[in-house]
C-alpha cells in the first residue's frame, strides 16, 4: 500500500508514518511552508498526484485557538479547504484510493451530538460536512475522532506532559478541582487504530458518506485522579494545589463515548484508563 502523509512531521504523524510503512511504502509531503501558504498547497497536491498513492492522510492541522481573523483563516485553510482540494484531485486521478482526515472529540462538547468546545472543534466538523460532497461523488472517506494521544517522545504540552514534568521536577503546580474527564490513548495504540480503520474503510459504501470511526479507549480518568497515577507511576509525589485555578470558560467536563471504533480494534495500553468504568455506560463504541 502506497500512503501519502500531510503533516508527517508532527507527532501523530511522525508515529503514523512508521506504522504505514510496516506494509508499504509511505512518502511525507513537504513541511508546511508559513511564508507562502497558497505554493505549498500547490507543490503539497502535484507531489501527492506523481506519488499516485493509495491513502491520503492528513494528521497536521493548524493548532490555532483563538477567534480572530488570522485564527479563522488558519483554521478554514486547514480543515476545511485543504481536504477539499486533495479529495477533489483524488477524485481526478486516483478515484479508488482512500481519504483518511482527523477530528477531535472536542466536536461533542458534553453532548452526545455536535457542540462544539471551541472554534478548532467547529472547523474539523465543518470539514467532515464539506468532505460528505466528495464522498457522494464516490470517493471513500474516513474521519477519525481523536482524543488525547500521548507516547514517550511526545514534546507537546499537553496536560499529561506537564504533571509529569512537574512531579520529575517536584515543583508545585496549580490545577482545577479535577472533576473533568480526560481520555488518554497511547500513540501506538491510535496508530493501530488507524491502520484497523483503513482496512475498514475499503468495504464502505461512499453513498453512505464521510465514515466516521472514534479512537477512545471509552475509560476515561477524571483529573484529580490521574494526578495520583501520575505520582504512583513516578514513585514520588507530584505537588498539585489542586483547586488552585478555575475552570475555563465551557470546561468539557464528561469525555464523549457515543462513537463507534474501527472493527476488532481496543487500546492495549490503559495506565491512565479509569478501568473501573463500564466503556458503554452511555455511549456506543461497538465493534
Amino acid at each position: 500500500m502506497k500512503s501519502y502523509v500531510i503533516g508527517g512531521n508532527g507527532f501523530l504523524g511522525r508515529h503514523v508514518s512508521a506504522w504505514l510503512e510496516k506494509d508499504g511504502v509511505v512518502r511525507k509531503a513537504p513541511a508546511y511552508d508559513d511564508a507562502n501558504p497558497a505554493n505549498w498547497q500547490a507543490t503539497v497536491l502535484e507531489d501527492m498526484r506523481q506519488f499516485s498513492p493509495d491513502v491520503v492522510l492528513i494528521p497536521g492541522a493548524s493548532q490555532a485557538m483563538g477567534d480572530d481573523a488570522t485564527a479563522i483563516q488558519a483554521l478554514i485553510a486547514s480543515n476545511c479547504v485543504l481536504p477539499c482540494l486533495v479529495a477533489e484531485q483524488m477524485l481526478e486521478h486516483s478515484p479508488n484510493s482512500t481519504l483518511v482526515v482527523f477530528g477531535t472529540s472536542w466536536q461533542f462538547a458534553d453532548s452526545n451530538v455536535f457542540r462544539p468546545f471551541n472554534l478548532y472543534a467547529a472547523s474539523k466538523q465543518a470539514g467532515q460536512d464539506l468532505l460528505t460532497h466528495y464522498a457522494l461523488r464516490g470517493l471513500k472517506i474516513l474521519q477519525l475522532i481523536m482524543f488525547d494521544t500521548y507516547g514517550e517522545d511526545d514534546s507537546r504540552r499537553k496536560l499529561l506532559k506537564i504533571l509529569q514534568d512537574a512531579c520529575a521536577r517536584g515543583e508545585e503546580i496549580g490545577t482545577t478541582p479535577g472533576e473533568q474527564e480526560i481520555d488518554l490513548v497511547h500513540v501506538d495504540d491510535a496508530c493501530a487504530g488507524i491502520v484497523s480503520a483503513i482496512r475498514e474503510v475499503q468495504g464502505w459504501d461512499p453513498s453512505q458518506g464521510v465514515m466516521v470511526r472514534g479512537l477512545g479507549s471509552g475509560k476515561p480518568i477524571r483529573v484529580k485522579e490521574l494526578i495520583s497515577r501520575v505520582s504512583e507511576r513516578a514513585g514520588k509525589a507530584l505537588r498539585a494545589n489542586i483547586g488552585e485555578r478555575s475552570y475555563r470558560p465551557r470546561e468539557v467536563m464528561q469525555a464523549y463515548r457515543n462513537y463507534r471504533r474501527p472493527a476488532g480494534w481496543e487500546p492495549a495500553r490503559t495506565e491512565f484508563q479509569d478501568t473501573t468504568c463500564p466503556e458503554d455506560r452511555e455511549g456506543d463504541l461497538a465493534n
